[in-house]
């Protein structure tokens, strides 16, 4: 016995000429084409599932690389902001000796040249940067470098 599929259709034929003569035969037959069928689609929900969480990784990635590179434009454009504050004057360094009770910032107010008057916290992220400050913890005895812009 042979059984063709053809589109939704089920065609069965026997090859030594009999004719099905059992209904229970009918029966497997639709169980079978059902259950061939149920794969089918299962297989086209997978796949449809599949090509919709690629879609979803696609948009993930593409927001995840469009969101770094504007958070790296900001962040080059803040240290070139902050590179060239003066870029015309020479920087000279002058190194003073913290004493007790001194902070970064009362050091940095009292040495606070002109050119930082609107912007005293750059000029605090300067000092930390050229002494290699990760805090504002300091201790008397210590010499901090100061750059300063002659006049």
């Amino acid at each position: 016995m042979r059984v063709c599929y053809s589109g939704s259709e089920m065609q069965v034929s026997c090859s030594a000429g009999a004719a099905l003569s059992d209904m229970g035969d009918r029966y497997v037959y639709q169980a079978m084409e059902a259950d061939r069928c149920a794969r089918i689609r299962s297989k086209r929900i997978f796949r449809k599932r599949v090509a919709q969480l690629k879609k979803r990784l696609r948009l993930f990635l593409a927001l995840t690389f469009a969101f770094t590179m504007v958070i790296t434009a900001a962040g080059a454009g803040n240290r070139q902001l902050e590179e060239t504050a003066h870029p015309s004057q020479e920087r000279w360094y002058s190194a003073v000796t913290v004493e007790g009770g001194d902070t970064v910032w009362s050091i940095c107010m009292e040495h606070l040249p002109e050119t930082y008057k609107d912007h005293p916290e750059r000029y605090i992220r300067e000092v930390k940067k050229l002494n290699h400050l990760p805090g504002n913890r300091i201790y008397p005895g210590e010499k901090l470098i100061l750059p300063y812009y002659p006049e």
